[in-house]
């Protein structure tokens, strides 16, 4: 998803990676919307595979 232009934060706010430090108790943003456009990339990018290689 990087490789999308997709911030490693929200990579690993997907991945639910434990944030640590100060940032990590100040930032209470959900990311929500965030992490959907970047999973919802990720689908078409998956879909575009399969349909150039083969659903196999």
């Amino acid at each position: 998803m990087t490789g999308m232009g997709f911030s490693r934060l929200v990579v690993s706010k997907i991945l639910n990676h434990v944030e640590r430090g100060v940032t990590a108790v100040y930032d209470r943003h959900s990311y929500d919307r965030e992490k959907r456009e970047a999973l919802e990339a990720w689908g078409r990018r998956v879909a575009e595979l399969r349909a150039t290689h083969g659903a196999s």
